[in-house]
């Protein structure tokens, strides 16, 4: 009985944290962590990267092949996105088609390569999947964020880094999708 409610909390605490089409961890617990990452970026005076990636015309994707196909997107990407992550980042499914990478410790140009090889990962190699007769092209967009202890404030907090990251989003998506958008330093 002891070891059966000791998986039961053990499986509520892990859904509670995870998100359960992707496997990647969620908004709940990616925030949190983002604002500890920042704290100690601040602390050890490093540099922190946020991202924001958003699956280009996803809705579209829902709409001519289903939500079956769409979810298997989701959860291919979130495969592609895991390889490329060290295991100090932090990747997220934080919305519906959008994703949240955090990687401490990396220059502005090391989080633009990152970046660009995200794009390239996903955009280069369209997604077999075993419902469709054809592969499905599907690209992505991202906006960069970076904390720079010698250009941010010292109270620069998670909450403007993700909406830096996602202003920047924008950008990319106004200008042409599949590509990286970097934000002015926090400040």
């Amino acid at each position: 009985l002891a070891d059966r409610l000791h998986h039961s909390v053990r499986g509520g605490l892990r859904a509670t944290l995870i998100d359960p089409l992707t496997g990647l961890y969620n908004r709940r617990y990616a925030l949190p962590q983002l604002g500890k990452m920042v704290e100690t970026s601040a602390a050890t005076q490093q540099p922190l990267v946020v991202m924001l990636a958003d699956i280009d015309h996803f809705k579209t994707i829902n709409d001519s092949h289903g939500h079956a196909v769409g979810d298997e997107v989701l959860k291919t990407i979130g495969r592609r996105l895991n390889r490329l992550m060290r295991p100090c980042d932090l990747l997220a499914r934080i919305g519906g088609e959008e994703f949240l990478i955090a990687m401490p410790n990396v220059s502005t140009d090391t989080a633009r390569s990152s970046a660009c090889r995200i794009c390239t990962a996903i955009g280069m190699t369209p997604f077999d999947l075993p419902e469709l007769a054809q592969p499905v092209p599907v690209t992505v967009s991202i906006g960069l964020s970076i904390y720079d202890t010698q250009t941010s404030k010292p109270q620069t907090s998670a909450e403007l880094l993700l909406e830096q990251a996602d202003q920047a989003l924008y950008g990319a998506k106004a200008d042409g999708r599949n590509q990286v958008t970097l934000s002015r330093p926090a400040a």
